[in-house]
């Protein structure tokens, strides 16, 4: 059942990716959308590589749920509550896209990208970095990249759960991450050398819509798993006990305004 599911999760998605004219519009900043501001990989990159392969994304999407269920659960460890209304994610081809574009510019950092809002929703971004020789770097499994989200945890508060801030500690990966009501997810996993070619660079790029860290409100609702699921929702997956699951088409977020 579990892998039915995500097999639709992941797959079913990749068809609905909006055809969203990126140019027509600028963000609040004045810039225009990473889609439209960047065509592709940057000339400065050097020997990009996107990892692509299908079985990379399982996994990624598989890192978020598990985590998501686990949380929910209260089992991934003994200081957080339990989640009443954590969503399951789904895979998005177009978060995956943007996500990509930004990876592909090759900023070797943390700097996230300034103008990435859809029509559908406000999105959310997480990166991770890992540098070192190609051996260490090229075979590492992206769950190495994964993890410096989720170790976060042991810097979060569980006031932070209640009402969401940008100050104290730095766990606003792992906030998004855990965002309740966060249902899709679309990342890029890349690789290229630094300007010397002295060491390789792993980036991983995470979009998420609708957006998390949203000041004042909370990650999730503190509760018995599944007490508090949206309407239209339920815990049906036997492997993912404690994430409210339902028809993906009535869950697509309505436009926001720009």
């Amino acid at each position: 059942m579990y892998f039915v599911y995500s097999l639709i999760s992941l797959v079913g998605l990749t068809s609905l990716a909006a055809s969203e004219d990126y140019c027509s519009n600028k963000c609040d900043n004045g810039e225009y959308h990473t889609l439209c501001k960047f065509e592709g990989t940057s000339p400065y990159c050097k020997n990009f590589h996107h990892f692509n392969e299908i079985h990379e994304k399982s996994e990624i999407l598989r890192f978020h749920n598990q985590l998501r269920n686990s949380f929910a659960g209260a089992r991934a460890n003994s200081f957080h509550p339990p989640a009443a209304n954590m969503m399951l994610m789904y895979w998005d081809a177009e978060l995956e896209k943007s996500a990509l574009r930004w990876a592909q510019q090759c900023t070797a950092s943390l700097e996230r990208d300034d103008c990435r809002d859809l029509r559908r929703f406000k999105v959310g971004q997480n990166i991770a970095v890992l540098k070192g020789n190609i051996t260490t770097v090229g075979q590492a499994s992206v769950r190495a990249l994964l993890n410096q989200w989720f170790k976060q945890w042991v810097s979060m508060e569980v006031s932070l759960l209640n009402s969401y801030n940008s100050e104290g500690a730095d766990v606003d990966e792992l906030t998004q991450l855990l965002w309740a009501s966060t249902i899709r997810v679309g990342c890029a996993d890349v690789i290229y050398s630094n300007h010397n070619d002295d060491y390789m660079i792993r980036q991983l790029v995470c979009n998420y819509g609708p957006t998390g860290n949203v000041l004042g409100q909370s990650v999730y609702l503190k509760g018995k798993p599944c007490s508090a699921c949206p309407l239209g929702t339920s815990c049906v997956l036997k492997r993912l006990e404690n994430l409210c699951a339902g028809d993906i088409i009535e869950q697509t977020p309505p436009p926001h305004s720009d």
